[in-house]
């Protein structure tokens, strides 16, 4: 198993237009026939922003975030930022620059980029613990695989009676 490298975003001009038998577009979302003749890959917007947060990390985390409520969901901190007001006092604000959306399963041991499910969203202390911890498990799977390319690239010795036999044989 090859590790695989993170992508954040599909293009969309690698997606091809879906016909149907006689040639009327369809709609990559949800696959219904497409109306509007200057559209050609999605029916409306919703389908388009639903399209476009299964393929993107910054919409998929724009999302996650709201669903979460801007809260991380290892220790269920809200990451806030002081801020001084013009007449001096200092009021608290979200700060969601220091909320990272991470994979529960890395990529590199085969989770999914873009699923939801393998995706959450961590306060940045958490996710330093975590990518500590996925590290130390890519590097070991990274060893364990270098291990089983190494038994077979080598060939095995034949031993000398097998050998032998073999010449007796070619006789």
């Amino acid at each position: 198993m090859n590790l695989l490298r993170r992508r954040g975003y599909i293009p969309m001009s690698s997606y091809k237009t879906k016909q149907d038998f006689q040639g009327n577009y369809i709609c990559l979302n949800c696959n219904k026939l497409i109306t509007n003749k200057r559209r050609k890959r999605y029916c409306d917007d919703k389908c388009r922003d639903e399209l476009w947060t299964k393929n993107n990390h910054v919409w998929l985390r724009s999302k996650l975030l709201c669903d979460c409520n801007h809260t991380c969901q290892k220790c269920g901190k809200k990451p806030r930022k002081p801020f001084t007001e013009p007449d001096g006092a200092i009021t608290q604000y979200l700060d969601d620059s220091k909320l990272i959306l991470d994979h529960k399963i890395p990529i590199a041991l085969g989770g999914e980029e873009f699923d939801e499910k393998n995706l959450w969203i961590l306060c940045s202390d958490c996710n330093k613990i975590k990518t500590a911890e996925d590290a130390k498990n890519i590097a070991k799977h990274r060893r364990r695989e270098k291990g089983r390319r190494d038994k077979w690239e080598h060939k095995p010795e034949i031993p000398p009676i097998i050998f032998h036999i073999q010449e007796k044989m070619d006789i």
